[in-house]
């Protein structure tokens, strides 16, 4: 499965999330108490829960937790949708796995789910990471006769930060190519410079509201700029002193 991030406004949207609304790591600690796998933030709808209230009391007929998450390209989020996680860090062996009971949980969470939100097609299995390499290759044995197991994807626990990210530790590579602007604008001189700059605070102005983090990036330049000519330059005249003072006062963050 492609690398995603959690998506709490996606799992709230759903029909079901007032009556079994809860957090990952909550669900996860219920059952491994005090381990903490995961992060507190993860929103998610608990099917324990759910099936406590709804289905005469039974909770083993569907997995542990369905998460919201939605892809992220450059800070972009787009395809919001449902994951269903199943938990199984108590597995000591997989010789104790059941394809059927895999399957089943798998399929029936994903009828009462219905078709109201978009589901993730791969479900994710968690296991403790002794033992995560070994049924990795069960899995793949299954998985070849055929089934809902073909969709599902086993993780070591350890690895579950790497396959469902937070969005605001994912990275922003700028439009702009900023580190070539540094170089031009240390190059130019000083009218050239001034010149420059100014373009430049428009420029990261403009950003403002459409794409923030290229202006954080340009801004960050900016600033690298102004503090790199500051110290290195040998004497100013009064001219130059206004230029840097105007400079200032429109882009206050340069220093």
């Amino acid at each position: 499965m492609e690398p995603v991030v959690f998506d709490n406004a996606t799992v709230r949207s759903h029909s079901i999330h007032a009556s079994c609304h809860n957090t990952l790591n909550a669900v996860s600690n219920r059952d491994y108490p005090n381990s903490d796998f995961f992060r507190p933030d993860i929103e998610c709808l608990d099917l324990d829960a759910y099936e406590k209230e709804h289905c005469g009391g039974q909770a083993d007929c569907t997995v542990d937790a369905v998460l919201g998450i939605c892809s992220c390209h450059n800070k972009r989020k787009s395809a919001y949708r449902l994951l269903l996680v199943e938990l199984r860090m108590n597995y000591q062996s997989e010789r104790n796995l059941s394809k059927t009971d895999m399957e089943r949980k798998v399929l029936h969470t994903r009828d009462i789910l219905g078709e109201e939100l978009a589901i993730e097609r791969e479900s994710i299995f968690i296991f403790n990471n002794r033992i995560a390499e070994r049924v990795r290759n069960w899995f793949s044995r299954q998985a070849q006769s055929g089934g809902e197991l073909r969709f599902c994807r086993p993780y070591a626990v350890s690895d579950f930060p790497t396959v469902v990210n937070c969005y605001e530790d994912m990275p922003y590579v700028p439009d702009t190519d900023v580190e070539q602007v540094l170089k031009e604008l240390k190059q130019k001189p000083w009218k050239g410079f001034i010149t420059g700059m100014q373009y430049w605070i428009r420029q990261a102005g403009e950003y403002s509201y459409r794409n923030p983090f290229e202006e954080q990036c340009i801004q960050k330049m900016l600033k690298e700029a102004y503090l790199w000519v500051k110290d290195t330059k040998e004497s100013w005249n009064d001219d130059e002193l206004l230029d840097m003072e105007i400079l200032k006062e429109d882009a206050p963050y340069l220093g």
